[in-house]
């Protein structure tokens, strides 16, 4: 393991591929999770390339990550902050739940120019299966491989985001906007200096609503290589919801449901992640990583914390939940006898104490 200081990364094998990783120190946990699932499930022939884009890791987390390394496993750290900094002309905008962190993967085709392939991978997956398919699979001539979207394929449905896409993003065939947390770069064949004036072309005239993503579909559209669903079985609410699986076409509701059940790749795409809610399906598999690395206890304390600063404010509304109900079957039926303002405040207060009630029933479901 060693940190690279040079503007370029150079390849460690002869093979010219690499995998990319953007964590910051606070993620590392996360992400030393996805490093053992990805050497736990490595052929005995494979080597792999690491690289991680960032420069805040402490000598605590370095060390911790150190343990879990195999000899048939390079790592390296690459100072993308000072690279940024020297070479980025425009504004990397953060949003509340995402750092400049999520723009770095947009930067591979130019510090990883001497390489043939690069995977770029979120740090809140697990590699479930080798990867070695996924480093072979063909890019047909396209620039990218992908895998699309969970919101594409019910789009029509999702009238304002679809809007967005057409009217603001641009985007021809919104159907085909892909998920940016797997992404396979063919190096060779992005030409670096128009490739990278797109992307700084697209950060200042369009209002991205997923950054780094919608950045990606905009520069890329035409020029990606969508791919089976296995490779980046997204965990969304198309599991949550099961209703919106009647929505999707009989192809892509095969395909994503083969691929959630038997995934090369999951990705903890939604907010509820297993390091929240470890009886999620497919959690388990985040889990039965998280016990083999050094973290595992750091990721144990943390969810019970969690769950117990959920817990203490919420109790008091438990034992008045009968309270509760009353008073919302009160006001539900008042708001039909009064009018104007009065009206508004009870209608006000029924919904108040539905929130109440349904909150209360999540937390009684979440301990029992």
């Amino acid at each position: 393991m060693n940190n690279q200081n040079s503007q370029i990364i150079s390849p460690v094998f002869k093979d010219k591929k690499a995998i990319v990783f953007a964590p910051d120190n606070k993620y590392c946990k996360y992400f030393a999770v996805a490093l053992k699932s990805l050497i736990l499930n490595m052929d005995s022939s494979e080597q792999y390339d690491v690289v991680v884009l960032a420069s805040d890791f402490d000598d605590k987390n370095l060390y911790l990550l150190n343990q879990i390394l195999t000899p048939n496993i390079s790592l390296r750290f690459f100072d993308i902050d000072a690279y940024v900094k020297n070479t980025c002309s425009v504004q990397l905008k953060t949003m509340q739940y995402w750092s400049a962190s999520m723009y770095y993967r947009i930067f591979i085709p130019l510090i990883m120019p001497e390489y043939e392939r690069v995977i770029y991978l979120d740090s809140d997956i697990c590699v479930h299966k080798s990867l070695s398919e996924l480093l072979n699979l063909s890019f047909d001539g396209k620039e990218l491989l992908s895998v699309i979207d969970t919101v594409s394929p019910i789009i029509d449905y999702r009238q304002t985001r679809k809007e967005h896409f057409i009217n603001e993003l641009g985007l021809k065939n919104p159907h085909d906007y892909f998920n940016s947390g797997m992404l396979v770069f063919n190096i060779p064949l992005i030409n670096k200096e128009k490739y990278i004036e797109k992307c700084f072309d697209v950060l200042k005239t369009k209002i991205l609503q997923f950054p780094d993503q919608d950045l990606l579909n905009v520069v890329f559209e035409g020029k990606v290589k969508l791919i089976d669903c296995k490779f980046n079985s997204q965990y969304s609410y198309l599991i949550f919801e099961a209703k919106t699986l009647d929505l999707l076409s009989d192809v892509y509701r095969e395909n994503y449901l083969n691929g959630f059940y038997n995934p090369v790749i999951v990705h903890f795409t939604s907010s509820r992640k297993p390091w929240h809610s470890p009886l999620e399906k497919n959690a388990h598999i985040f889990w039965q990583y998280a016990r083999q690395t050094p973290f595992y206890e750091v990721l144990l304390s943390d969810m019970f914390k969690r769950q117990i600063n959920i817990s203490i404010p919420m109790l008091p509304h438990v034992f008045r939940r009968h309270e509760y109900k009353m008073k919302y079957y009160k006001y539900k039926f008042l708001k039909y006898f009064v009018f104007g303002k009065k009206r508004k405040k009870y209608k006000d207060k029924k919904r108040k104490y539905k929130k109440l009630l349904k909150d209360i029933r999540q937390f009684m479901k979440k301990v029992s």
